[in-house]
């Protein structure tokens, strides 16, 4: 407990020295509530939470990251078994200058972002080898992996992350998900359809 005290206080202090310049204290404690709700969140294995959690903290700083941030959607990304997208989003962490907490927090995990990714990347291949799926008038093929649906396109890469209880394949430019129990529509973009 003390760790994640400790943890949380480093990464409030490192939110005011970068956001502190740009954003107003109601922001800024505004951003506070939502990462300790996000860590939160993280340590209940809520990872989709924490990722809606973290967005919602890039939409405040209008896109100005923290390496603390990073470093939990990463996670996140990660414990959702979301292989690529954990992948890319630790090459964006790198860029960061992250400071020697969350170097080593980088070193406990990385080796298995590399090996999901391989394995994940495997997978598809072996999907996309049995597959008739038509990508040109079809969009993007629905894919599972460990009980998550998402959708790759012809190279095998995700294209909208393996994060959905449920999918159908696209038809008419949509695709049925399911999220959190909640059914809606999504494009080839990802995006929700109301």
């Amino acid at each position: 407990m003390k760790k994640i005290i400790l943890t949380l206080v480093i990464a409030v202090c490192s939110m005011q020295v970068g956001f502190s310049q740009n954003i107003d204290q109601a922001t800024l404690t505004k951003i506070k509530v939502k990462l300790l709700n996000a860590e939160k969140l993280y340590e209940q294995g809520e990872y989709t939470a924490v990722l809606d959690k973290v967005r919602e903290i890039e939409a405040i700083t209008g896109g100005v990251k923290s390496a603390k941030i990073q470093n939990l959607k990463v996670k996140a990304y990660l414990g959702a078994g979301m292989y690529q997208q954990s992948k890319e989003e630790l090459n964006t962490l790198y860029k960061m200058n992250p400071d020697d907490e969350v170097i080593e927090d980088i070193a406990s995990y990385e080796s298995r972002i590399e090996k999901g990714d391989a394995d994940e990347k495997a997978k598809f291949k072996t999907i996309m080898a049995s597959s008739t799926h038509d990508f040109e008038n079809n969009g993007p093929l629905r894919v599972e992996i460990n009980k998550k649906y998402g959708f790759i396109d012809k190279t095998g890469k995700v294209v909208i992350p393996l994060m959905y209880e449920f999918a159908l394949p696209f038809s008419e430019g949509l695709a049925r998900v399911e999220l959190n129990g909640k059914k809606v529509y999504i494009n080839k973009a990802g995006e929700i359809i109301d």
